[in-house]
This record gives structure tokens, sequence and C-alpha cells, in this order.
């Protein structure tokens, strides 16, 4: 399947009159791996709408937490997530709430061993798959928002934690510097 879909979109990008990419970032990558005319590829970042203010999204959260909003495949580094944040809660705040979109059965091989060498106390919770106008209140009441990414085309959720006025520390690589230019704290994942 992986070498059929390759030779589709291979065959497709050269028949077509633009390709278009989410971010600088992929379009770099789209113009290595296929070697189009650079002037048929361009990059159209994502956007978001600005939340609608109610009270349900800026309500007062029952305690102080910092989110993270993706899935659990490794290269979304959830592992470093839960690393970052014992070193946090040992040296800190104990108290700080970590909050997870997804669930304990979805983490990768990576993060669920480093998951299970937390203390059983850790302030943490999994929220499942959220409506959309309960992911609005997460990002309106988070203290900020984690994406340690190794890999991000784009990085949706840091713009609509931004577009919510939560800040966000983001790893300094892939499509995410271009997303959070100087709006957010960049570091190493």
């Amino acid at each position: 399947q992986r070498v059929c879909y390759r030779h589709a979109v291979r065959a497709s990008a050269r028949r077509a009159a633009r390709v278009t990419t989410v971010s600088e970032y992929v379009r770099r990558d789209v113009l290595s791996r296929l070697r189009l005319d650079p002037n048929r590829v361009v990059a159209i970042p994502n956007g978001v709408d600005y939340p609608d203010p109610s009270p349900t999204q800026h309500g007062a959260a029952d305690r102080p937490f910092v989110l993270y909003v993706g899935g659990h495949e490794r290269r979304k580094n959830v592992a470093a997530i839960f690393r970052a944040m014992q070193c946090y809660w040992e040296r800190f705040d104990p108290s700080l709430e970590l909050r997870l979109t997804g669930s304990v059965e979805s983490l990768c091989s990576d993060a669920a061993p480093v998951l299970r060498r937390l203390p059983d106390d850790a302030p943490l919770r999994f929220l499942g798959t959220p409506a959309d106008d309960e992911l609005a209140g997460h990002y309106a009441s988070a203290r900020a928002l984690l994406l340690l990414s190794h890999d991000e085309g784009f990085g949706l959720p840091v713009l609509e934690a931004m577009a919510h006025g939560c800040p966000v520390i983001a790893a300094a690589n892939a499509a995410l510097p271009e997303v959070v230019g100087d709006a957010g704290i960049l570091v190493n994942p």
C-alpha cells in the first residue's frame, strides 16, 4: 500500500498545476522528495476561527493545569511531556495538573513506560476526545499548552491555543517555529 500511495502521490503532484502545503516546512519537504518546480508548490497555512467568548469557555478551572492536545504516536513526543512535568513537579509545584487529550490506552510504546514510572498520585488527567466547546474551555483555562513534537507539518493545537489566549510552549523544530513565531516559547524537545 505504501509503495502504491507514494507512486500515486508523485504522479498526481507531477500532473498538478499547483501543489499546496500547510507550511513552509512541508513545502521544503515536498520539493526535496518530489523534485517539483518550486514555482508550482505553494504554502497556505491553516487558520482557525477566533473563539466566541462565553462564560463556559472562560470559567475558572478547578485547579491550575497545563494542556496537551494531540495524538499519542511516537512523533508527538508525549514521553518528553511526562518527563518535563515530572521535573516541574519535583522542583517547583507538585500540584500543577497535566491534562492530555486521548487515553492511557492510546499511548505509544515510548510514552507508556514513562507514564508508569510517574508516582501514582501524579496530578494528570486524560480527557478522552472532548467536544469542541469543552476543548475551547480547556484552552481558555490552561496555564499553557505543551507541544513538544519531534515532527509537525503544521501544529494546529498551537494556533488554536493562541486564538484562545493560552500561552504556548512548543518544540523548536519542524513547522512549529513558523506557526508560533515570537508569540510563544520554543524549546528543545
